[in-house]
Parts: structure tokens; sequence; C-alpha cells
């Protein structure tokens, strides 16, 4: 999903970690929410999300928005969807909207409305296919989320953006605003005349109309709600001139027009792109590729479907990009494009998977950078920006798991940190390593074929990976995604005659989570020569438990050696 501010550096991620576990989550029963109504409050439970997809399917929404640069805006949503079971009320989702009309299947209806969702009567609805209209008008957000409005205090004029994740559509829209009801849209907006208007799709018509245009696009393929973006204003726009693959605009605010460096953007982009469909052996699916630099943003970047938007304030530079700066740029392009995959094209099904879309992003992110620019060092930037500080985490008072329940969206954001991003990119590329780069690979491809388009759990990837590699990774788990901690491993051994005799890696665990894991890494005899180490050879080793045996290697003289234990990320290659 996101990157975050404080680790959009940190998307260059790499390496084995020592992680483990509290219990594995478990969703609450639909049936537990079923019979109890819903918390009047912002916030949606779990509970109330996982009973609702129990009875809801096959949603699409028609959604029209009228947009004038004011402080307001007015829409009307369109729910059609079907229902399993109309015996019991149903809620729809909408924040601080003053609504001006609704109409449940034909029959206008008094809302029943809390401000942060409607309740729809038993009566009202009913089995099989249902249709809501809801028409009213909203403040648009200045906090970041919903439909985000800012005036350009360099020249007055007005921009207006989308950020929804992780449950913040309803701040826009009429919705049932969870991840798992993924859902098509259809969108038509009415803007000022010299404005831009982004979304998941590319336009296929604009008219005048009264002064205005109006913008219209075709149904969108099937996504999550925090996926779905509109991004309007007098937006400056670059197209991509080089004949590229798939079709590429970035767009920013005019009064930072000359401050941006497009075709550098579209040169990641598109090796990005090349990369990305060649690795995971599915195309990119969302026909068009845009950038937006927005303002007030929340975050460093957030993968929407087709139309990625970046914060300024991270890549808008007066001089020209440094070295370092243009590493930055890539690997997060690199990360929120991974997510057009993993995240988008296949979805978690609740917020507990956030981590895995995160850590995934990362990693592929990092692997992308590395791979596909001029940037291979990536993978060592990742260690020293990111990797370091997730260790540090770990080890604090304040640890916890990679997987970690998530009972309301309150608490969706509760564990979003260096632990999820680069504890959780390390992990994967430890099991990557544990289970070969290409049984990796056909794991990861064969996840995204079965459940593109669908919601998945953490059970349907390690599910994929582990039938790839013929083995049950249930344990492995276990050991690294629901436990906290990190484990100490040092190298033990004896020589005779100048020769090792006995040697084994012991693992120890702190007493608080002495969980011990198993781990593929690389152990190096090293060779001291001219006041320098050199390798001198080196082995793959699964360690498990607290010792495991290595066969010895004939050797130098012991005096000269240094034996030591590296981890996937730090080898020279």
């Amino acid at each position: 999903m996101k990157s975050l501010v404080s680790q959009a550096v940190a998307l260059t991620i790499s390496s084995a970690f020592a992680a483990g576990a509290i219990s594995a989550h478990a969703a609450t029963p639909a049936a537990a929410a079923a019979a109890t109504a819903r918390a009047d409050n912002a916030w949606l439970s779990e509970a109330d999300a996982m009973a609702r997809s129990a009875r809801v399917s096959n949603v699409a929404y028609v959604l029209d928005f009228k947009l004038t640069g004011g402080e307001s805006f007015s829409a009307t949503t369109t729910l059609n969807f079907d229902l399993s079971d109309a015996s019991q009320a149903l809620t729809v989702d909408l924040d601080q909207a003053t609504i001006s009309a609704l109409t449940v299947n034909g029959k206008a209806v008094t809302p029943k409305y809390n401000k942060w969702f409607i309740t729809l009567a038993a009566e009202d609805l009913r089995q099989g296919r249902n249709t809501v209209t809801v028409a009213y008008e909203r403040k648009h957000s200045t906090n970041g989320e919903g439909l985000h409005r800012m005036v350009d205090p360099a020249d007055g004029r007005v921009y207006t953006y989308s950020h929804f994740e992780p449950a913040a559509a309803h701040q826009m829209f009429a919705l049932f605003d969870q991840p798992d009801l993924k859902a098509t849209y259809q969108l038509s907006v009415t803007a000022p005349a010299d404005w831009q208007v982004v979304s998941m799709t590319r336009e296929n018509a604009v008219q005048d109309v009264d002064g205005a245009k109006r913008w219209t696009f075709p149904v969108s393929k099937k996504l999550s709600a925090y996926n779905f973006s509109l991004h309007a204003g007098p937006y400056k726009v670059w197209e991509d001139k080089t004949g590229a693959k798939y079709p590429m605009r970035l767009l920013a605010r005019q009064s930072l027009a000359a401050q941006v460096q497009p075709e550098i953007w579209f040169r990641y982009t598109a090796q990005g792109l090349k990369f990305f469909d060649e690795y995971f052996g599915i195309p990119y699916q969302f026909d068009k590729y845009d950038q937006i630099l927005v303002p007030d943003f929340l975050y460093g970047a957030m993968e929407n479907a087709g139309a990625v938007t970046f914060g300024e304030a991270r890549f808008v530079h007066k001089d020209e990009m440094t070295a370092a700066q243009r590493e930055s740029l890539a690997s997060v392009i690199m990360h929120e494009m991974a997510h057009q995959w993993f995240g988008d094209l296949v979805t978690m099904k609740w917020w507990n998977g956030l981590w895995l879309n995160e850590s995934f992003a990362s990693f592929m992110g990092t692997l992308a950078t590395a791979e596909a620019t001029e940037f291979k060092n990536g993978w060592q930037s990742f260690y020293s920006r990111g990797k370091v500080g997730a260790y540090e985490h770990d080890q604090r008072v304040t640890t916890h798991p990679i997987e970690v329940p998530v009972p309301s969206t309150a608490n969706a954001f509760d564990n979003i940190d260096a632990i999820t991003y680069a504890k959780g990119a390390s992990t994967l590329k430890q099991l990557r390593h544990l289970l070969s780069q290409e049984v990796f690979r056909k794991g990861v491809h064969n996840y995204l074929a079965k459940y593109s388009w669908q919601n998945a759990k953490l059970d349907d990837f390690i599910g994929s990976l582990g039938e790839a590699a013929g083995r049950d990774l249930g344990p492995w788990t276990q050991q690294w995604l629901y436990q906290p901690g990190v484990n100490t491993i040092t190298a033990s051994y004896t020589c005779k005659g100048g020769k090792l005799q006995e040697f084994s890696l012991q693992q120890s665990a702190p007493a608080a989570y002495p969980v011990l894991r198993e781990q593929r890494v690389q152990v190096g005899l090293f060779v001291k020569r001219g006041g320098q180490l050199k390798l001198e050879r080196q082995q793959g080793v699964t360690y498990k438990g607290a010792s495991t045996a290595v066969p010895a290697w004939p050797a130098k003289p012991a005096r000269t050696w240094s034996i030591r234990t590296m981890r996937i990320g730090a080898l020279p290659r």
C-alpha cells in the first residue's frame, strides 16, 4: 500500500531477519456479528465487515461528482449489489455528508444516518439484486484523506486528489468501505473547464457543459475501494513520447512545473514495468500508468490503480536531482508499481494483511531497483537505511510480530513501522533464498494467477509458495511471522593440524521470545591478507534449532582465519 514518509527511502530492503509470533490471527466469525447492531462510531470492526461481506457480493458503483473548486462538492452514488439475506438491516458507509435524497430499490426513504454510515432497513431490501442511490453534499477534506482540497499559495489555483487508505473512501462517496468487497466503478465528473481529471481508467469523453467540462470514464476493473482514485485540478501534464508499451503520464501543480524532471520519471517507470511484466509472468493490467505529484500528502506515495500519487515534499527538487535523490525516486516508483500486482490485482481480505502488501512491495521494489535501474547497490542501500532500523525496533519493549490482528479500521495503522516494512521484506528475501529464487518466483506467479481480481489471506500466499517448493511452510510461518524478536547466531569450531575438525552454527534467542528459527545463510571462510579479510570460500547452510552441524573444510593455518556467518544481501555477487 502506501509508502510512509519516514520510510520512503527504506523501501530498498534486503536480507534475512529473525522474527516470529504470537498465536495465529483468527478472524472473528461473521455469524458473531450478524445478530448484533453495528457500533455507533466512525470505525468498522472486522466482525462487522466479515458479516457484511458474507451477505453482499457482485458490487458495482456508479459515481457522479460535481467539483467547482469551492470548499464543498456534490455527488450521487448508486450502489448495485447482490444480497444473499435480506432479513436484517444493512449499513452503507458515508462520512460527514448532508444527504438530500436516498432511494432503495426505487423507493424514496428517509435516511437513518449517524454521519458515519447509513442503515438500510430490512423491509426496504430484497434477496438478490439491490440498487441504492444516495445524493449528498460534503466538504472537501483538508486532512489528506478522502477528497482532499488545497489552494496553491503561489497562484491561488485549487487542486484536489483522493486518498483512501486504509478506510477513507467513505469520506468521498457512499460504499461498503472494506477491502474484501471489490467492485467496479463507473465515474463521471463535472469540473472547471481548465481542470484535468485523472482516475483509474483513461477518460472516454470530455464535453463542454455550462462553462465547465464533463468527464466520463469507462467501467473500471474490479478493485478494492482503497485502490480507487480521482485527481482533479489545473495540473500540468507531461506525456511520455518514447513509444513505451504502456501509456505514461506525469502530473504536478503548475507552480512547480519547472522543478519536475519528467524524463527521469518516465525512464524508471518504463524500466520497472518491463521488469515486473517479466518477473511476474502476468502483464500489467491497468492499460495506462499515471503518476501524480500532489500537495499536503500524508505519506511518501500511494498505489492507486493506474494513477499513483507521490508527495511533493520528497520528490520535487529545485536543482537537478542528486544520485541519492534519483535512487530514492526509483525505489519508491518500483515499490508502488509492485503493488499494482500485489495489492491491486490481488488484495488482502482484511487490514491484518497490510504488512504483507507493504513487505512484498518493499522487497520487490528493491529487487527491481537493483536489477532494472542503474542503482545496482539497492540492497546495500536498504540495509543501511532500513534494515538496521528494523533490528533496533525489534529489540525494543514495543516490538511486535509481523502479522498481528486488526480488530477494526481504527487499528489498521497501529503497527505500520520498520518491522512491517523492513523486517517483513527481509523475511521474504530470506524465504526466497531458502526456497531458491526460481521456486519463489514460480510461487508468486501462481499466487497472482490464482487469485487475480480476488482477495487473499496470508495462508493463500504461503500455500502457493509451499506448493511450488513441495514443502509445508507452516512451521516457518509460525517462527518468522507470528513471533517478535531477533536471534543470535555464532560459529563454533575446532581445529587440528591447520584443518577444521568440527564446525557448527549455534542459535540462541532472548528469554522473552525464545523461538528458534529455520534460515538459510552463507558461511564464509575469510583469510587475512595485507591487513584485510579476503573471502576464501563460502557454503550455503540451512540451520534449525540450537545447533546445526556444518561439514568441515580443509584449510590453511587456523591463525589466519576469520569465520563469519553472512546473511543474504551481505554477500558479494
